[in-house]
This record gives structure tokens, sequence and C-alpha cells, in this order.
């Protein structure tokens, strides 16, 4: 997929730097949120709800996600450059006069990334970074119903723990700042995954991160209290146990069945006192988020005024984050590209919307910067209908989903075509997939799978 990414330019260099920064992106969610990934704007994060991850800082030159992004701010050449999940560049810094007019980058090839991989020496210490957002999250919690929010991930991806960034090969990586290692350590019996964290890794009024937290969210999360409005109990319903290795700080969780995205969960990890209470689970994180153990913490709310203030967090115990503050700004997005042009926002995130990238490339003083994103559409079939309650007649139709046409309307446009998206489609096996139609007609009719004549690739008539 792609996505495309816009950035002021300021005259001068930029005085701000990274987030989480920094530091590092963290990991999806994207989107942690297992997922329910879509097209998005790079500061979308993609809804995969695993818990929706969010972004966490991978220290260097790079961004991730583990469900997440990394903003790293460049002052070379007078760019701020701003890497998501995606490794999209975009944002600077406030101040600076804008240019006359503005540039893009042309699409590079798939899977290529258009960003200015810098040095953390190379960045600017302090300034802020003004960040919009489509919505202004209703629970800072990402894990509640309400909560599970793409903006929100990019909000408390600077303060919530994850287990795992993301590469920009989007390979999952250990995230050293909270655990020395993650592993699986068995396959069978059962599946077994290992934690060791960092023994630095605490909250933010000093209660260690330990077992107990991982314990209580697997409790929350796997979908058998319904007084927790979970957004996804995806991986955590497979879990059989959670408990205590050689101490609080290792963790050993046994899943009850195979679950192969265990990379996903625990990202974000909200602490014990959130996740053994129901009411704190979802109305404590509503008007702020209560603690933290990240890079950032939040400093003031506005639901009024639409903002969101985070300040580098004194009590981080890795590499301090680059920026002195992060502002989320509620801003229409149809109105987000003027906010840009005006220097109310330090940039914003096209994604794959044709109009949006058109009207960026025709604003003077911002660069424009192209990237492929490992994101993905789908489309989501109601197998409790009665037809396609049928296996084959679901396997028939999603067979027969032109996926070229799909990302060459959607994607085109944007120059960038991944011939990822072939899939067999029914053209591709006409007999077969057509007969599997004629079987599930005959079942609807209550004819039995064996007891059709029809020539295959004709489905019998319908009943009188």
């Amino acid at each position: 997929m792609g996505e495309a990414t816009v950035a002021a330019d300021p005259s001068g260099p930029v005085d701000a730097s990274g987030l989480r920064i920094d530091s590092t992106p963290r990991g999806n969610t994207l989107c942690r949120h297992s997922s329910y990934a879509r097209l998005a704007p790079l500061v979308r994060f993609r809804q995969r709800v695993r818990g929706l991850a969010g972004w966490r800082p991978y220290t260097g030159r790079i961004a991730r996600f583990t469900g997440g992004f990394h903003v790293q701010i460049v002052k070379r050449q007078g760019i701020a450059v701003i890497l998501s999940l995606v490794l999209l560049g975009s944002g600077c810094s406030g101040g600076g006069s804008k240019s006359d007019s503005g540039s893009a980058s042309k699409p590079g090839p798939s899977g290529a990334n258009d960003i200015a991989a810098t040095d953390r020496a190379d960045l600017a210490d302090g300034g802020k970074l003004t960040w919009p957002v489509d919505t202004y999250p209703p629970n800072f919690n990402l894990n509640q119903l309400d909560g599970a929010l793409a903006d929100n991930a990019s909000v408390m991806g600077a303060l919530m723990p994850g287990m795992f960034n993301i590469d920009p090969l989007a390979q999952p990586v250990v995230n050293t700042d909270y655990a020395t290692s993650a592993v699986l350590t068995a396959t069978e019996p059962k599946q077994i995954v290992t934690y060791k964290l960092n023994p630095k890794a605490t909250w933010d009024d000093g209660t260690p991160i330990t077992e107990a937290d991982f314990e209580a969210q697997w409790k929350a999360l796997a979908g058998t209290n319904a007084a927790f409005h979970i957004a996804s109990s995806n991986g955590y319903e497979k879990i059989e146990s959670v408990v205590k290795g050689a101490d609080d700080k290792e963790i050993v969780v046994t899943f009850a069945s195979p679950f192969v995205d265990w990379q996903g969960l625990f990202s974000p990890l909200y602490p014990v006192s959130t996740n053994k209470d129901p009411a704190v689970f979802n109305e404590g994180w509503k008007d702020k988020a209560l603690t933290t153990a990240g890079p950032f913490k939040m400093t003031a709310t506005d639901a009024t005024g639409k903002t969101i203030t985070l300040s580098r967090n004194d009590k981080w115990w890795g590499r301090p984050a680059k920026l002195d503050t992060i502002i989320f700004r509620q801003i229409d997005r149809d109105a987000q590209t003027d906010a840009l042009a005006n220097g109310e926002i330090d940039f914003l995130g096209v994604g794959s919307d044709v109009n949006r990238l058109k009207r960026a490339e025709a604003t003077s003083g911002v660069t424009l910067h192209h990237s492929a994103a490992p994101n993905f559409n789908h489309m989501t079939i109601n197998g409790t209908s009665p037809i396609l309650s049928d296996v084959n007649v679901r396997k028939a139709l999603a067979q027969s989903i032109d996926r070229e046409a799909i990302a060459k309307t959607l994607l085109g446009p944007l120059g960038v075509i991944d011939g990822a998206a072939r899939q067999p489609h029914l053209h591709d096996q006409p007999e077969g997939l057509r007969r599997q139609l004629d079987v599930a007609a005959l079942r609807h009719r209550g004819g039995g799978a064996n007891s059709s004549t029809t020539p295959a690739g004709r489905c019998p008539a319908p009943p009188a």
C-alpha cells in the first residue's frame, strides 16, 4: 500500500525532534490494536486490535510500529521529518518562514521509504511539534471500547509500554526500553512465550512494571468478564495462563491454542490498577491519562479546545526525548491542508486519499514525501446470513474479487502499485469455483451436496 505525508518547509533549521520518538516508535496496534487496518493517513494508526498497538520509539534512525509510529525531526536541510509506522516522512517544528512554493518527492519503487534517515546526534534538542488528529479521544484507555481509535494510539504511544517495535522491513523487534527479551520458548504441547522485563521499567509513581500488570491485562481483555468494555479480546482469549517466572520481572504466558500474532499482545500495557477494576478500566481514563511509562507525560487536556499536551518525562529511564512538547490538536481533515500552509500544524498525513494528495501537491510552502506502507484493506463477509453461512459461497465470493483492479484504482494515482495485490480470482479457476456455488445452491435448496447433475459453471435454477 502507499501513503504520502506533507511537512511544512521552514527556511532555517528546525528546533524540534524525536518523539518516543526520540527515541523509538512502538508497536500495532497499529495498532496495537489487532487488526482491522485500512488505508488511512499516516498519522491514523491501523486499527489492529491486538489491543491497539500504538507507536513507540525506535532508538536509532528509523521509526516503527507495532502498531506504532515514531516521530523524528531532522534539522538537516531545514526540513522536519516525521516517521510513522510506515516510516513516512513528515512534520516539522514550529517557526521559520514559509517558502514560496512547495516541493514533492517522486514516488519511489514499491516498498521504498522516502525518508531522511538522520543520526540522533544531528537532531536538534527542544522544540514543539503540533500534530493534527481527526478525533479527540473520548477515553485514553486504548483497550477500552471507546478508546480504540487511531488518533488515540498516536497520543498514547508516547506514554504507554509496548513489548515490540516494528523495524523498516515490518519485522517485530523487542523494545529493550521495556523488555530485555520476549521469546517463543515452546510450541509443543502448548505455545509458551517468556518475557524478561527491563529492571528499570517503572510506572510514573515509581511502581515497577511486573508480571502482575501482564496477568491483570490478560484477565481484563480475555472477554470472560462483561464488566470490562473491551475493544477486542483478540489473542488474549487464547491465553491459558500468565504466571511469574524466576521473579516478578519474568513473565511466562501459556496459550491454550496457538496464536501466531503473539508479538502484538501487551502493547500497549496498562497498569494492574486499571485492569483489575472495571470502573477504572471503563471510566478512569476518560479525562486524562492516569499514568505514564514512556518518554512523555500528559500535562494538559482541553476537551473544549480539542488539544492534548504532552511534555518530556524527566522520569524516563531511556534516552531522553528530543522534543520538549507535543501538542495534538483536533482539526477537521478537510481543513488540515490549510492549517499546515498557515503554520498551525507541523505536518499532516495524506494517506491514500487521492484528492487530499492533489491538494497537498498544489499547496505552497510544504514538502511532500511518498512511501509504501504495510497497510491493508479488507472486506468483511457476514457469515451469519442464510446464503453466506455456506463456506463455499464465501470462498467463491472472496476469490471472485479482482484485487488488482482495486489496487490500481486506489493506489495507481498515488504512484504506488504492488504486485502483492494479486490473488487467485474466480476467472482463474472458473470450473472449480463455480462448482462451489452449485454445491452451495443445492444445499440451500435442501438437495444435498452430491445430488447435482447441473454442469459446472451453472447454478441450478432457484426453487419455484
